[in-house]
């Protein structure tokens, strides 16, 4: 394979992002939810930043301990501008997450195109942070 032409999966995600988001300004983002996440897969999407820069922007995680016994340490129950649920978690580090620790955080939903529409609009509003 040609380096010169290879693209990381994770850069044509945000190339994406950028691309389907043309005035991010006027919409309405993801918020946290108590609708119901039970059932909910991951379908292979990841968003890779920080605790601290999930915490900030949706709240203190509505998972676990984050003690590093669990499967899951931090996480979060979502819903995007369209109302469909989605979470944020980490899987299986075994161990405490620092705040500063750059995870790789699994996207669950009911279907990837939820998932992806989530990781957008995360994207998007993380973005805006920085």
């Amino acid at each position: 394979m040609n380096q010169q032409n290879f693209v990381p999966h994770t850069h044509i995600q945000k190339i994406v992002c950028i691309t389907l988001l043309v005035d991010i300004n006027k919409m309405i983002m993801v918020k946290l939810t108590k609708k119901s996440t039970s059932g909910t897969s991951h379908f292979g999407v990841k968003l890779v930043t920080t605790p601290e820069m999930l915490t900030n922007l949706l709240g203190e995680n509505t998972y676990g301990w984050n003690c590093g016994d669990d499967k899951v340490n931090m996480g979060w129950d979502c819903e995007t501008k369209d109302g469909d649920v989605f979470t944020i978690y980490d899987y299986k580090t075994y161990k405490p997450l620092k705040m500063d620790d750059v995870v790789h955080w699994n996207i669950g939903g009911f279907s990837k195109e939820t998932t992806e529409k989530g990781f957008i609009e995360i994207t998007a509003m993380l973005s805006q942070k920085v």
